[in-house]
């Protein structure tokens, strides 16, 4: 016996946190967005709602679809009132050990030590509900998606601080050897160097592996403000973010 989530929140109202709650809502499930910052509170669903504009003006989603998505949708800059009434909690903060430690000690009473078996079938069943495929992997440092993205982005960075060859060209070689849809620095540059030496800097710390250690040339890019395609440079030059498709300039 399973149970069927009807409530949802989800913790960070950033780029990973909207697009959770868009899907959430696109399953009609009653969702509530969090985020400690009141810009962020007020964003998310400024984006969410730009990007079903752009799908209904595409076609691809009708305007009853539209507005039944927003409507399922709720923001709070509030942790307990957010979390009230909440049969899940999908937690999507930065990669942060001091914001993570704060936020779960305001929720640990809804955290418990173990996971039962029904939590565990009940949480598959609700992300292929909502129209994803589910992978299980233990709590650990970046999970699997993360910790296997991030180490392979620090590599790549360590090759161009090497000189060894371009971004590019690393990217290239991703798509075309491996079957990648994307290249690691191209993807880096559209989630934010910013977020990603976050994440690599909490993972190396955590695991205390020097494969995550981040290469002193993206600190050096994300000091000097090149934080990828938000910024208009990073590892590419982006013209215009907002155009989707558009090939960025390597530089």
């Amino acid at each position: 016996m399973t149970f069927h989530f009807q409530h949802v929140t989800v913790l960070g109202a950033g780029a990973m946190g909207h697009g959770i709650a868009q899907v959430c809502a696109r399953a009609e499930i009653a969702t509530v967005l969090y985020d400690v910052y009141l810009s962020a509170v007020d964003n998310g669903p400024k984006l969410i709602r730009a990007d079903l504009d752009a799908k209904v003006s595409a076609g691809d989603l009708s305007e009853t679809e539209h507005d039944t998505i927003l409507a399922h949708i709720q923001r709070s800059s509030d942790l307990a009132l957010a979390v009230q009434g909440a049969q899940l909690i999908i937690e999507a903060t930065p990669e942060s050990t001091d914001i993570k430690r704060d936020l779960f000690r305001l929720v640990e009473q809804r955290v418990g030590e173990l996971t039962s078996e029904v939590v565990r079938e009940s949480v598959v069943e609700f992300v292929e509900e909502i129209g994803k495929d589910p992978i299980l992997v233990r709590d650990s440092a970046g999970f699997a998606c993360s910790r296997l993205g991030i180490v392979v982005c620090m590599e790549a960075i360590r090759m161009v601080e090497l000189s060894v060859t371009r971004p590019a060209d690393i990217d290239k070689a991703m798509v075309l050897s491996y079957g990648h849809p994307i290249g690691p620095l191209r993807l880096a540059d559209m989630i934010g160097l910013d977020v990603q030496l976050e994440a690599a800097t909490h993972i190396c710390e955590t695991l205390g592996s020097e494969a995550f250690r981040p290469p002193e040339l993206l600190e050096r890019r994300v000091a000097e403000g090149k934080l990828g395609r938000k910024s208009g440079e990073g590892f590419y030059k982006w013209r215009d973010f907002r155009t989707k498709g558009e090939a960025p300039d390597a530089t």
